[in-house]
């Protein structure tokens, strides 16, 4: 299968479940309304705690798989609750791993032409550099 797993990692556990069910719903909707020829990709929810109901009729409804997950063990740094993402059973052989409160605003089919990469950020740095952003964007 062409394509990426695509997933993302709301924590419905932590101290906002509430600001996490909206950002997962927008999520979820902007995936269903814009993301075009991507739709076929497996899309995955490693939830941290049960998502609310709401959160799974849109996740149904997107045809996602939804997996709960436990927190992680160090609450110091809730950010490696995404690392749970790792943990779901990819039906491709790229993992595309997104926070919760990203939009689709368009296919992201093209991000495939980037090849084989591996990109990660950690919080306070700068995330891409200005000439690779307008490579980006441009590829999108």
């Amino acid at each position: 299968m062409r394509g990426a797993d695509v997933v993302t990692v709301p924590d419905f556990q932590g101290s906002n479940p509430a600001l996490f069910e909206a950002r997962t719903l927008l999520f979820l909707g902007s995936w269903l309304e814009n993301a075009g020829s991507s739709r076929d990709w497996p899309l995955h929810l490693a939830c941290i705690g049960e998502p609310s109901e709401s959160v799974r009729r849109l996740a149904e409804r997107c045809d996602a798989i939804v997996s709960v997950h436990p927190p992680t063990a160090d609450g110091k740094a809730p950010t490696r609750n995404k690392l749970r993402g790792f943990e779901v059973e990819p039906r491709t052989d790229r993992l595309l791993l997104l926070d919760v409160d990203v939009l689709f605003l368009g296919d992201p089919a093209p991000i495939l032409e980037l090849g084989e990469c591996l990109a990660i950020a950690p919080a306070g740095n700068h995330r891409v550099r200005e000439e690779t952003w307008r490579q980006i964007y441009q590829a999108l």
